[in-house]
């Protein structure tokens, strides 16, 4: 019998499993399905965009290396955000657990992740030591340290990946906690703060090279009057601004929420941690719009826009020698001499 007058204690065992009415995903995660869904189509589109161009300017030979590489990243993008997609929609079905042990999509996940975050921002930089534009190759100094960053990144980003997911799935369950609890809490944060610690110095890194590669770039063009390719970085700078901002007003969110100053929805715990990768897809879209291939991206890199001026300045004298043909040429790049005239 189940129940006995005889019995004052009863003692069950076995397992029970709790299954929400759309599924067996954590209501938490939930979130995070719609969202690498659209997602994974806004990288399909930019992929499909990116790839047609390339296929229409290969052939009169105005695709450069930046094209392959922003390719290459848009790719990894659509590759994490569907993988990720798969994952929850795996889990939602079967019930398994995120971990532990990790099942092979979420690894793949997670290193896709990984992988696409380090490749997003190495290509940015590049792009903001104006690869692609002012210079058709980098020097072996910013190759070497550029590799060294990204593997330092690289690996922080896996480790701070692990360990969010094993936080998640170790969240309280609602119940009081007694002192143990608490100790075991402040312990997982203290932790939590040592693995995210070197992905933000390498991050850190990334955002002040960045910023101070885009202030020399464009103060260099700026100097030189070119202003076609001036534009193309002011643009640039515009949409890094804008979406670092409201990455920050996101953050803080967060932040306010984590520390226990903001109401935050349980349903919606999902969107505090995703304004990365918001400001992820930004920048490599308007990346993908600005540096598209063109009919004349070629030219961008192998000439400069003529001066508008009719004098250049003492300054540039000494960067500018002649060649045999009686062209002004600057670091192997012709300078026109016609006034009032652009490279368009």
């Amino acid at each position: 019998e189940a129940c006995s007058n005889e019995a004052n204690e009863m003692i069950f065992t076995g397992n029970i499993g709790f299954k929400n009415p759309y599924g067996w995903l954590p209501a938490r995660f939930f979130g995070f399905m719609p969202f690498e869904f659209a997602r994974g189509l806004g990288f399909l589109v930019l992929l499909l965009m990116l790839t047609a161009l390339i296929c229409h300017h290969r052939a009169d030979d105005n695709v450069i290396t930046v094209h392959y590489g922003l390719l290459f990243v848009i790719a990894l993008g659509a590759a994490e955000a569907w993988t990720w997609f798969i994952s929850y929609l795996v889990l939602n079905s079967t019930g398994t657990p995120l971990c532990c042990p990790f099942g092979s999509l979420i690894i793949a996940s997670m290193s896709l992740s990984a992988v696409q975050q380090t490749a997003a921002r190495a290509l940015l930089l590049t792009v903001a030591l104006g690869l692609g534009l002012i210079k058709s190759s980098l020097g072996i100094r910013d190759t070497i340290c550029i590799l060294a960053l990204s593997l330092a990144y690289l690996a922080s980003s896996i480790a701070v990946e692990a360990n969010k997911i094993i936080s998640h799935d170790n969240l309280d369950d609602g119940h009081r906690k007694d002192d143990d609890d608490r100790r075991k809490a402040r312990a997982q944060a203290t932790t939590n703060a040592w693995i995210d610690a070197p992905q933000l110095l390498f991050d850190l890194i990334f955002l002040v090279w960045i910023y101070s590669a885009l202030c020399t770039t464009t103060e260099l063009l700026r100097h030189q009057n070119q202003t076609y390719k001036l534009q193309m970085f002011q643009r640039l700078n515009a949409v890094i601004a804008i979406f670092v901002f409201i990455a920050t007003i996101l953050t803080g969110v967060y932040l306010a929420g984590t520390l226990g100053l903001l109401s935050w929805p349980w349903y919606l715990d999902w969107l505090q941690v995703v304004s990365i990768e918001i400001l992820n897809f930004a920048v490599l879209a308007a990346i993908s719009i600005i540096w598209r291939p063109t009919d004349r991206s070629k030219l961008l890199i192998m000439h400069d826009q003529i001066s508008t001026n009719e004098y250049i300045d003492d300054d540039d004298e000494d960067l500018v020698d002649d060649d045999d043909d009686g062209h002004r040429v600057g670091d192997g790049i012709e300078l026109g001499t016609t006034s009032n005239s652009v490279l368009v």
